[in-house]
């Protein structure tokens, strides 16, 4: 039946007036007549061009904006246009075009922590949150270009082309705004708009927008060929030859990349008589069926995408303490510093896999962190909490050389406020540097024990550091989502017509890189079915009609191209895993957040409140809590057992309303329990004066 079908229509387009489509006009030799196609000198296109701001404005003249300076990133533009063509030889033309441009592009964005609503409702309660201030710059413009352009080959069906010209764009309207939007918690809304996203400022500013005239030079190929159209894509870059904003000397100006998209029509067919020997236009036809394949090998329209999305949040206490070496006042090695230049770029984070929900990859990233001590107060004190104070001290073991060197405690501070004035400039009125013997709140330096007595002095080469806001020494929270996607089956059905078996074809589909990617390759006719491999390619289209895309293309011997293009809708699926279960209906969260003072069950200042900000929030009233208590390696173990004992009592006041609740007093550990963090260095047994919190949540009450 195929055969006979193929064998039918291959008749019918022998038979029937085929055109070869050209820039000009072009004669085609076929059983009886020569038929003449036009191309008309009138077409319309639509551009897409990537806008890269360029600014030596410190802010756009006269309006204030959210940020110190204009730091332009990047934009975006639209346009519709009508064009003239008049060809000039066999491969010269010259081209004229106006229409209306859109394009919005933004000229700076700060991000900022502060307080929001959670949720809509009135009693929605009032919480930290983070957003993103944003000043952007939308225009419309009425644009002209001249064009020239030169056709590199008459005889390839692709018809590779050269061009280049000048646009120029006088503005109709322009408008500035500053726009406030809420990042995260993802249920924060600003309490005057009751949204998470806010206009702050919006202004006019046609007036100031000069005309703007750019040089662009470009390749354009035709890679679709109708009977009575083409279409024809151009890719160029543009070279700003006037600034749009000009005031003082200083101004903005856009480079950036097109592409055009444009439809040029071609005449009806016109018969013309034929005067020499009968030639018979070459065919090729190339076709592409999508489908999408089961498990059990059935067929269907439409292809299923499942997406597990696994959810990591991890929150990580910083200990507000810098170690020192035996009489030296020198920030060590293992603390992380870096360079001026490096500041602007940095951000808190760890080496260690999110989803690697272990105690020992906790301790690995809690220390991680804890040595950006210094760069994640440095950029929350410039960044975040710009009018915030640092109160810095320092203090000695008070033994051998470090005896009564109360100036070597002094070094020591004053070692840490030049690495905050210097690298993070922050200004010193805002770094208070003291200095002392023994530090009131750290180990004992007259137990009995030599090693204890070793690590009491350990202890004490330190810097403490306390902040008038308390967030500044908070803990660190890192969120991460990993996506897993279940590719579906694609079966791509080919159909090559040609009345030459000398053809080679190509299938390809849309990737990640929105370039086509080759997947198979072959000469004369194509098998029936392939299945495609779509683990390496992307779900195209909008949020509402998501599709994947392939495409045929038949190459003849003679240069001829037809290429083939279909798509297949998708219907997507997410859900939510977690990373760390017990069991199959529970979900696993561990919290090491509070620190407790040396030999006492109190926890220090800085950690107060940590339970009820970052764990208290989300427990459902089913939740289980277990918490276990630990402490350092110094004094007697039962002793150690019983002030964990009371660490943990300290904890467990603080979850009245958790229905089940179970504790252990680990102390220094053991064999069977060890503690999570090393002995051997002041940091380590500080972080092991501790309470863990594992919070059990039934994954339905999960969030």
């Amino acid at each position: 039946m195929r055969t006979a079908l193929r064998f039918t229509l291959l008749l019918m387009l022998i038979g029937a007036h085929d055109v070869v489509h050209c820039q000009k006009d072009t004669s085609i030799r076929l059983s009886a007549d020569v038929v003449m196609v036009r191309t008309l000198p009138f077409s319309v296109s639509t551009s897409g061009r990537f806008l890269n701001p360029t600014s030596t404005l410190a802010a756009f003249p006269g309006i204030p904006t959210c940020c110190d300076l204009l730091s332009p990133t990047q934009g975006w533009a639209g346009s519709i246009m009508g064009e003239y063509t008049r060809w000039i030889g066999n491969n010269g033309a010259l081209e004229g075009a106006i229409g209306l441009t859109s394009a919005s592009s933004s000229l700076a964005s700060s991000s900022f922590v502060g307080y929001a609503l959670d949720g809509t409702d009135d009693n929605a309660k009032v919480v930290r949150a983070e957003s993103e201030t944003r000043v952007t710059l939308s225009s419309i413009s009425l644009e002209g270009r001249i064009l020239g352009s030169w056709l590199l080959s008459n005889y390839m069906s692709s018809r590779p082309h050269l061009f280049g010209g000048l646009s120029a764009n006088y503005f109709l309207s322009g408008n500035l705004e500053q726009r406030e939007e809420l990042l995260s918690p993802a249920s924060a809304v600003f309490e005057d708009t009751r949204t998470n996203s806010r206009l702050v400022y919006s202004e006019s500013v046609t007036a100031r927008l000069r005309p703007w005239i750019t040089f662009s030079a470009g390749v354009g190929i035709t890679p679709l060929e109708a009977e009575r159209y083409h279409v024809r894509t151009r890719l160029s870059a543009e070279l700003p030859l006037t600034q749009i904003v000009h005031e003082a000397g200083k101004g903005l100006s856009y480079g950036l990349l097109r592409l055009d998209v444009s439809v040029q029509f071609k005449s009806k067919p016109e018969p013309v008589k034929l005067d020499t020997p009968n030639a018979r236009q070459r065919l090729l036809i190339a076709e592409l069926v999508l489908k999408a394949q089961s498990s059990s090998g059935v067929l269907s329209d439409t292809a299923l995408v499942r997406t597990t999305r696994s959810i990591a949040n991890r929150v990580y206490s910083l200990l507000p303490f810098i170690f020192f070496d035996r009489g030296s006042a020198r920030i060590d090695n293992r603390y992380v510093q870096l360079r001026g230049d490096e500041t602007n770029s940095y951000r808190p984070t760890t080496q260690v896999v999110l989803s690697d929900t272990s105690s020992a990859a906790d301790t690995r990233a809690t220390l991680e962190l804890y040595y950006n001590l210094l760069n994640i107060v440095g950029r929350r004190m410039r960044v975040d909490h710009p009018n915030a104070k640092l109160t810095i001290k320092g203090y000695c073991d008070n033994q051998d050389r470090e005896r009564n060197n109360i100036r070597l405690s002094m070094q020591r501070a004053t070692a840490v406020r030049d690495y905050l004035r210097d690298v993070w400039l922050i200004d010193t009125s805002r770094l208070i540097v003291s200095a002392g013997l023994l530090s009131p709140t750290a180990a004992s330096t007259t137990m009995t024990d030599q090693q204890d007595r070793q690590d009491g002095h350990e202890e004490n080469r330190r810097v403490e550091l306390e902040s008038t806001v308390a967030e500044v020494l908070d803990p660190v929270v890192i969120s991460d989502t990993v996506l897993a996607t279940d590719r579906p089956r694609i079966v791509a059905m080919p159909y090559i017509i040609s009345d030459s078996a000398d053809h080679s074809w190509i299938l390809e589909t849309t990737c990640r890189s929105n370039s086509p990617s080759t997947i198979l390759r072959g000469t004369a006719s194509p098998l029936p079915q392939y299945v495609l491999d779509t683990t390496s390619c992307s779900v195209t289209g909008d949020a509402m009609q998501p599709v994947i895309t392939a495409s045929l293309t038949a190459i003849a011997h003679y240069g001829r191209r037809r290429t083939a293009e279909a798509t297949i809708p998708v219907v997507m699926q997410t859900r939510d895993a977690y990373l760390k279960r017990t069991d199959a209906d529970t979900v696993v969260y561990r919290y090491r957040l509070t620190q407790f003072e040396y030999n006492n069950q109190r926890m220090l200042s800085a950690q107060s409140s940590i339970i009820q900000r970052y764990i208290a929030p989300m427990l459902p009233v089913n939740a289980r809590v277990n918490i276990y208590g630990y402490t350092d390696r110094k004094g007697p173990a039962e002793l150690n057992r019983r002030l964990a004992q009371e660490r943990v009592n300290e904890t467990q006041a603080a979850f009245p309303a958790v229905q089940s609740l179970t504790t252990l007093a680990v102390g220094e550990g053991g064999d069977v329990l060890r503690t999570p963090f090393e002995n051997t260095t002041p940091e380590g047994r500080l972080y092991n004066r501790t309470v863990e919190v594992r919070v059990l949540v039934p994954l339905s009450s999960a969030k």
